[in-house]
């Protein structure tokens, strides 16, 4: 059974890979396995493990930032100006716009859309809601009360009503 891993088990680790012990070593006598001590290293920042080094350049590491569900109208208009030049590739716009090529070959397409992120116009009496809820009467998910769905059907029955009439 391996020992627990402990703050004096990582410092003891910590120490031995300072004095320059091997990795392998280091495993087998503190009984923890190389992986874990490879782990230990690479925050120490002194990994002893050496990494194949590679001719080709690292692949261009874009910022990590949530995104929306739906790409916002300004962001499809700029796609498609760049598109519009006919002088980028695809993956040259999709850096620029933080989008992928995938995407900007969507809309190069048609197959894209924008999606409008605004909030809609409050009519007098309307108000939002912080959450969304199911409406007690038609059970549509709504954000802003009273129901829309609901005023929409009792004043398109008021209109039948009086065709009939």
């Amino acid at each position: 059974m391996r020992p627990e891993i402990t703050p004096e088990l990582i410092a003891q680790a910590e120490r031995l890979l300072a004095e320059g012990h091997p990795q392998d070593q280091i495993a087998k006598e503190l009984g923890i396995t190389a992986y874990v001590v490879g782990l230990i290293a690479e925050q120490l920042g002194k990994s002893s493990s050496k990494k194949p080094s590679c001719s080709r350049k690292p692949p261009r590491q874009r910022p990590c930032q949530p995104r929306p569900a739906g790409l916002d109208a300004a962001t499809i208009r700029l796609i498609q100006r760049m598109l519009a030049l006919n002088w980028y590739h695809n993956s040259e716009i999709g850096l620029a716009a933080r989008v992928s090529h995938d995407i900007v070959g969507a809309v190069k397409a048609g197959r894209r859309k924008a999606v409008n992120q605004a909030r809609p116009v409050l009519s007098e009496g309307e108000r939002f809601i912080p959450e969304t809820i199911r409406c007690p009467t038609c059970g549509y998910r709504v954000e802003i009360l009273p129901c829309r769905i609901c005023a929409a059907t009792r004043e398109k029955s008021l209109t039948s009503r009086h065709q009939r009439r």
